[in-house]
């Protein structure tokens, strides 16, 4: 199932080597709708990985995501997949000028 998560770049995990053929990186994605923040995190995949290695915290995204589950050992397990994403807007460099 694919759908699209809108949000700003709330931390970005270093890249976890799971296996010789598995390389997961974690966003998390600051979401609002007004009354509730919510902040799932997002993996990228082996070379969606990619996707990712520009972004900033505090960057405005709007991610692709799909929505991927399974059940190992009688557990049911959920993950958000990455695998397109877009920069809306990038946060304003700080600056030590109060004008």
């Amino acid at each position: 199932m694919s759908t699209k998560v809108n949000g700003r770049v709330h931390t970005i995990g270093t890249p976890q080597r799971k296996s010789d053929k598995l390389t997961i990186q974690e966003v998390w994605i600051e979401t609002t709708d007004g009354k509730f923040t919510e902040v799932p995190p997002i993996q990228f995949v082996n070379d969606k990985a990619e996707l990712i290695k520009n972004l900033r915290v505090g960057d405005e995204v709007e991610v692709g995501v799909n929505l991927r589950g399974r059940v190992w050992n009688d557990k049911c397990f959920v993950s958000l997949n990455g695998w397109t994403i877009s920069l809306k807007t990038q946060p304003e460099p700080a600056t030590d000028f109060p004008f």
